[in-house]
Formats: structure tokens, sequence, C-alpha cells
């Protein structure tokens, strides 16, 4: 039986960068915007590639003009970047990993982009959607991720992240809602895992 994989949500960098690195069901995922993406679809052009001696490893940058992001491939992967050279644009569809609090891509497919074109596409694509304050909601999130293993209190939020009172409060009763984050004491907010 063949199950269905999730569609990847085309994004830019600085898009992937602003999420909050989750682990759900021990899949790794990223929440952006309060929804758990486990796939992305991005385009830009390859600024660094490194490859050691036995193939075991490549890593290599992306740039998309928004940012700056490490692909990493291991094993019978390191196949996917031969003839993937520096200066190629590349489109490129991956999960969503974080080692040592860097995030990096692990890519399913990477693709040569021969039409300089496409990147232009993807750039109004990406322009007409809805625009989130950023990153609002991605800031209340990264506070509690950053105090997931305790908890963390309303006021903690408000103070952490900087945002109005009013904003945190209608964020949290989103995340509540949606079930990202619960209570499990009065006063303490935490991150489902």
């Amino acid at each position: 039986m063949h199950t269905k994989q999730p569609t990847a949500l085309k994004c830019d960098i600085k898009t992937i960068k602003s999420g909050v690195p989750i682990k759900e069901n021990g899949k790794e995922l990223v929440l952006i915007d309060g929804k758990k993406i486990g796939r992305i679809n991005v385009i830009g052009t390859v600024m660094h590639k490194f490859e050691n001696k036995e193939r075991m490893f490549v890593f290599s940058n992306i740039d998309d003009g928004t940012g700056v992001i490490s692909l990493r491939f291991f094993k019978e992967n390191t196949k996917k970047m031969e003839g993937v050279l520096v200066g190629d644009m590349v489109n490129v569809i991956a999960g969503v990993r974080e080692f040592e609090k860097n995030v990096y891509l692990s890519p399913i497919s990477i693709k040569k982009v021969l039409n300089p074109n496409s990147w232009l596409l993807r750039k109004i694509e990406l322009s007409k959607k809805e625009e989130v304050p950023e990153t609002s909601k991605n800031q209340v999130l990264k506070v509690l991720k950053k105090f997931s293993d305790k908890g963390t209190s309303f006021d903690e939020i408000v103070e952490e992240s900087g945002l109005a009172k009013e904003d945190v409060e209608n964020i949290v009763s989103e995340l509540l809602e949606k079930g990202v984050v619960f209570e499990p004491k009065p006063n303490t907010l935490k991150m489902l895992e």
C-alpha cells in the first residue's frame, strides 16, 4: 500500500529559519506561523559544496536572496548532488532538520533549474501569499521552545518576545485551540512534543 506524501510548502529560506523546529511522533517538523510543516520546496543558488573523499557525506549551502541554509546529504543520498556545481540554481524539496540548534535541509530531491525565470516566478508566488506579521506567532513559538523543558509563564512570553500583551494573548489562545501548546499547570505554558 502506497502512502501519500505531504505536499512540500513553497517558501523562502528566511521563512524556514524563522520557523521553530519540533519533533512529533518521532518526525522532525518545523512550525511556520502555527502550521506543522514536514517538507519544504525552495529554489536557490549553490554557494558552497564539500564532499569527503569516501563520499559518505556532502554538505552544501544555498542562497535564495533572503538567506543561506545548509543542505546535508549522507551515504547513498550523496548521489543526488552529482553534477550539481557551485553557481547552479537548484530546486530542493527537503525535510527541515536541526542539529545543535542549527537548522538545515535534508533533501528528498534536488534538481537543477535551467530557466532563471523560475526563481523570479517563485519570488512572485511567495509575495502573493498572505502576509502574516512575522512573525509575531513565530516569536512566541521560539520563546515556548526555549523554555520547553519546564514551561514558561504568560508574562515571560511577553517579556522575551517583546510583543504587546494583547498580541501575545491572541496568539497563545490560537495556539491552545490548535493544540500546539498546553497548560500543564495554571500560568505555565508548554509546547506539545
